[in-house]
């Protein structure tokens, strides 16, 4: 049982474990000079939320159990993951699995964006 990313008429293969997942939008953070903590539950500890970019906010603390991105959020999220994932050298096989699944996620929000569908979460 993981996360999963649900496009109508197209297969997104990016999969993580719901603690996997966490780990990789951590090291998306901390690629970001951004810091997220989570609690004993895996939640999201509280930050000063108003000073982090709208959409890396939006990304990084969305649920990973519901909800969805916009194709309008995917376009803008997509652009920003893509320009830290090509400066990410895998120092492990984590660091390997999160790159090779977060550049697949990364073309899913581009075919979002390019025909206009939502991402489902789940």
């Amino acid at each position: 049982m993981g996360i999963g990313f649900h496009i109508k008429e197209y297969d997104c293969k990016a999969r993580w474990s719901y603690t996997g997942f966490n780990r990789f939008r951590k090291r998306v953070a901390e690629s970001l000079a951004l810091t997220l903590e989570t609690d004993s539950n895996g939640r999201w500890v509280e930050q000063d939320w108003e000073k982090w970019d709208k959409d890396w906010l939006i990304f990084l603390t969305h649920s990973d159990c519901s909800g969805y991105f916009t194709h309008f959020q995917c376009g803008r999220i997509s652009k920003k993951l893509k320009s830290v994932l090509e400066k990410w050298e895998p120092k492990d096989l984590h660091y390997f699995y999160d790159l090779e699944h977060g550049l697949i996620l990364v073309k899913a929000m581009e075919y979002c964006n390019d025909n206009k569908k939502s991402m489902r979460i789940s």
